[in-house]
């Protein structure tokens, strides 16, 4: 798989960030959030240093853990809400955090509301990330 049909499988598409990944700091760096750099990606991706990628994320694998005061894992970030959409089953969560906006699927028993400050957690071991320069996938080469 690469980026551009990551964009077409799923809806809401996949969420797509622009990233600096530091592998001596451990840190996948958006202009969203900071993830830790999993140890799993570490295995499969051959490169040191700081290197651009594309981070990129399906808005299912989001999932909302409170209001912002309780966020303390590492695997965290916050956001505000700025839409919350009823689709069928699930509420769509149109989220920004630093004028970044992006997508989480939530179950339709939420109380949230927009202007909301939540806390999220990342399902690193459902994410991606592609070459900024071909698009490839660096988790999941073709040649596997």
């Amino acid at each position: 798989m690469n980026s551009f049909v990551g964009g077409f499988i799923g809806s809401p598409q996949m969420n797509f960030f622009d990233a600096e990944v530091d592998v001596d700091a451990g840190e996948i760096r958006t202009d969203a959030f900071t993830l830790p750099y999993p140890e799993w990606m570490r295995d499969r991706i051959d490169r040191g240093g700081t290197f651009a990628a594309e981070f990129d994320i399906r808005p299912e694998d989001i999932s909302v853990e409170g209001l912002d005061e309780d966020a303390s894992a590492e695997d965290h970030a916050t956001a505000e809400v700025v839409v919350v959409e009823e689709m069928g089953s699930d509420f769509f969560l149109t989220l920004e955090n630093d004028g970044v906006e992006y997508q989480a699927i939530v179950e339709p028993n939420t109380s949230l509301q927009r202007g909301d400050r939540i806390s999220l957690q990342f399902d690193l071991q459902k994410c991606h990330l592609f070459d900024d320069d071909t698009g490839a996938s660096l988790v999941y080469p073709s040649d596997r």
